[in-house]
């Protein structure tokens, strides 16, 4: 078992034909890859001549993994091994410490042989069979470690190394712990040395009473007042040996009452090639039990578990005959054989078959025997079809199977045939019905409870699903037919569909429309008797800005509409207490109208703008008039405070998304109107302290924040942070004023002076266009050749 026993991996004993790179190919195309092989490697914690001998034992070339060798003088990690023998095939099929372990059944690789073959001759499975049991072992081994200490059952045999406590309580009391030597014997107080061997604890406690009975006389008293307690503390070990066909075979030192299901966990259990119905017990050189792991699974029963012995050999063989069941049976699975058992003996390993298991037919994909195939000399699998009701009717005789049979249990179908349906939102109790002899459309509507009042009876649909699965449709009068016309009341078939309708399905609902100064404007549905009022109510009310004067109704009339294109204008007048005048408790509302309630002109909260930063009351304000300035907010915020700087103001506008804009706060304050602009709603002016410093970025030697010097041009702060580099590009210098204003160098004027809280910004060049020479000359050489051709045509034409 080498990454995977199919095609794409490392066959036993083909390996030596292959070189390095195929070896690494087939493990690749396995899902393993080079690392993962070396690590896993690794952590067997073998020698490399140690790999070889398991590999050689396991049926594989010995250098199957040379490919794969770790360089370390020559070796793979030489250290020794502390596994039993098995474990370099079981480290490379497990999982690495701290990964998450991935079932068998989702590995396809890992698949044994018969699984995979079942998969490829039944592909549509809907899981794979993987042979029953074994998965019982995927547990740690120390979930089922037996206990290091009593209590244990009286049957117990003691051993050297038990500890034996002794109590005696009543008229006399004490404890004493002795532990059995190799010649099988303790020391008591007062009795001395008593022989335990070849006893059992039961025995040994009737010994030490009837010695320790000499001695307190309340022991054998006919009303005994001293009583006698015995029994173990530590348990003495004992070396069995687990081999053959498991995960990991070898010596084992285990608790003395150890089993043989405790033994196998501790060794990994049976391989997929191992047997789990007749793993023997050796015992004296010869077979002490024979064990049903199967009887343990199924039944819970542990007849078969016995205790071990210091040098028990447990004996896993190979599988015996197997079969597959699957299908409508309780437990499909790979199942192991006994001698004699057959059809029934499996279908009942399996859990026996399901109640939706068809009895008619069942099958078996089998594997010609050998002692068959002269019968048939041209085919080496053939299929045996069965009846499932004769083979389990009593008294029949059960077939033989034979090894690698793949039985099938086929499942009924999932139609039900005798039903009759009846669907719609109208129907009080729509849904699938038993289908009666003479049974009609008026039956099946009685049984489903009848109609709601919104039924539409005029017409309704029989959709009829032929033998064949065809369908045909019949219209039919539900009014007619629930009043028993014979026309109309059809008889009924196997899995008629009735469908009824509602008139609201057939017909459009009506609505209407409001819109305008209104807490939730939309579309309603429009109510018989609807007014104005009502639908303003359904609309949430009028808002506070809602004009209380009227409201209008547009109106189309539909029957004229293709020849009257204009709406018809409706106003009706309404009051502030929601009152309506006559006009609107006769004016009602039709399908489709439209009402728009207007807003009072001019109507609006308060606008608010902040002023924050250096003024003498920074905070928000609300505007007093529509045109009001920002120079008269400045003001009512107490103007500016000695340490502020305007110039470097910045003035950010909400509206339509206008972010901010270069104003001359400074020059808004003096009322220049350029600058003193006129506010909206959410404007924010925000006037900070006078800065100090000038900050030059980008291709410059060193950029940083240059200290304000009056009236510099920027070549002088450029200076100042180390000058321009190489890349630099002079012509698009741009000088970021603290006003927001964005200037640049002048050609033929002096370069602008940043102010103080300015940022200059020094780009790169951008890169230089590269042009291919010589193509340009072949451009260049073209266009001269054309022309010198049409010059020479020219003039051969006025000649």
């Amino acid at each position: 078992m080498m990454f995977a026993t199919g095609s794409a991996g490392i066959a036993p004993r083909d390996a030596a034909a292959q070189s390095d790179a195929d070896i690494r190919k087939a493990a690749a195309e396995t899902g393993h890859s080079e690392a993962e092989v070396r690590e896993r490697l690794r952590a067997t914690r073998m020698s490399t001549d140690e790999i070889r001998a398991a590999l050689r034992e396991a049926g594989y070339d010995p250098d199957a993994l040379k490919a794969f060798r770790v360089e370390a003088g020559g070796q793979l990690d030489s250290l020794p091994v502390q596994a039993p023998s098995g474990a370099l095939t079981e480290s490379l099929f497990t999982a690495p410490p701290g990964a998450a372990a991935v079932p068998l059944a989702q590995r396809p690789q890992d698949w044994p042989p018969f699984t995979r073959e079942i998969a490829t001759r039944l592909p549509g499975a809907p899981a794979p069979v993987l042979p029953f049991g074994y998965e019982i072992f995927s547990y740690a081994p120390t979930t089922f470690e037996p206990l290091t200490a009593g209590p244990v059952d009286p049957d117990y045999p003691l051993g050297p190394g038990d500890e034996v406590i002794i109590q005696v309580w009543g008229d006399n009391q004490y404890t004493h712990a002795a532990t059995v030597t190799r010649e099988a014997t303790i020391t008591v107080p007062d009795i001395g040395q008593v022989v335990l061997s070849g006893l059992t604890l039961e025995q040994a406690k009737r010994l030490i009473t009837l010695k320790l009975a000499t001695v307190y006389s309340g022991i054998r008293a006919s009303r005994p007042t001293t009583f006698v307690d015995v029994t173990l503390g530590k348990l003495h070990a004992i070396q069995v040996f687990i081999l053959g066909d498991v995960v990991r075979p070898g010596g084992y030192t285990i608790s003395s009452v150890s089993t043989v299901l405790n033994a196998l966990y501790n060794s990994g259990g049976p391989t997929p090639r191992g047997s789990m119905r007749d793993v023997r017990i050796m015992r004296h050189n010869a077979v002490y039990r024979h064990v049903d792991l199967y009887r343990y699974i199924l039944a819970g029963s542990k007849a078969d578990d016995v205790r071990l012995q210091s040098g028990d050999v447990v004996f896993v063989p190979p599988v015996g005959k197997v079969a597959a069941v699957l299908g409508e049976v309780h437990r499909p699975a790979i199942y192991e054989l006994k001698e004699g058992d057959r059809f029934r003996d499996l279908l009942e390993l399996a859990g026996g078959i399901q109640s939706t298991a068809d009895l008619r037919r069942a099958q078996i994909d089998r594997v010609i025997p050998f002692t068959e195939r002269a019968r048939y000399p041209d085919a080496d699998r053939r299929a045996v079809d069965l009846s499932l009701s004769s083979v389990l009717a009593e008294g029949a005789t059960s077939p033989e199977l034979v090894d690698r049979d793949i039985l099938q249990i086929f499942r009924i179908g999932d139609v039900l045939k005798n039903t009759v349906s009846i669907s719609g939102a109208t129907v009080v109790r729509p849904g699938t019905f038993e289908l009666h002899e003479g049974m009609k459309v008026s039956d099946l509507v009685r049984e489903a409870g009848g109609f709601y009042k919104d039924v539409y009876l005029d017409r309704a649909y029989l959709v009829r699903t032929h033998a064949d699965l065809a369908r045909s449709i019949h219209a039919f009068n539900l009014g007619k037919a629930v009043a028993g016309v014979p026309e109309d009341d059809l008889l009924l078939a196997e899995r008629d569909s009735v469908a009824v309708a509602s008139m609201w399905d057939i017909r459009e609902r009506h609505t209407v429309t409001i819109s305008g100064s209104v807490r939730k404007p939309g579309t309603y549905e429009h109510l018989d008797g609807m007014t104005v009022m009502d639908l303003i109510f359904r609309a949430g009310g009028l808002k506070e800005s809602a004009s209380p004067f009227q409201a209008e109704v547009s109106r189309v009339d539909s029957s004229t509409i293709a020849s009257v294109k204009a709406a018809e204008i409706f106003r009706i007048p309404i009051s502030a207490n929601y009152r309506l005048a006559s006009a609107d408790t006769t004016f009602q509302l039709q399908k489709w109208d439209q009402v728009f309630v207007r807003e009072i002109p001019d109507w609006q909260m308060q606008r608010n703008v902040s002023v924050i930063g250096e003024v003498v009351y920074p905070g928000a304000y609300s505007l007093r008039a529509k045109n009001e300035r920002l120079s008269s907010v400045i003001a009512r915020a107490g103007g500016l405070k000695p340490e502020a700087y305007p110039r470097a103001a910045t003035f950010v506008r909400k509206k339509d998304n206008a972010g901010r804009l270069a104003v001359r706060v400074d020059e808004a304050v003096k009322g220049k109107k350029r600058w003193d602009l006129v506010l909206e709603e959410g404007d924010a002016i925000n006037i900070p302290r006078e800065p100090r410093t000038v900050k030059v970025v980008g291709e410059v030697g060193f950029p940083a924040s240059v200290l304000y010097d009056g009236g510099k041009s920027l070549g002088w702060y450029v200076d100042q942070a180390g000058g321009y580099t190489d890349k630099a590009d002079k012509s698009r210098v741009k000088v970021i004023q603290p006003g927001g204003r964005v200037v640049g160098p002048r050609k033929f004027l002096p370069d602008p002076s940043p102010q103080a809280g300015a940022l200059l910004i020094v780009p790169v060049k951008p890169p230089e266009e590269k042009h291919d020479t010589l193509k340009d000359v072949a451009t260049i050489m073209s266009i001269l050749t054309g022309a010198v051709t049409t010059i020479f045509l020219a003039h051969e034409a006025t000649k």
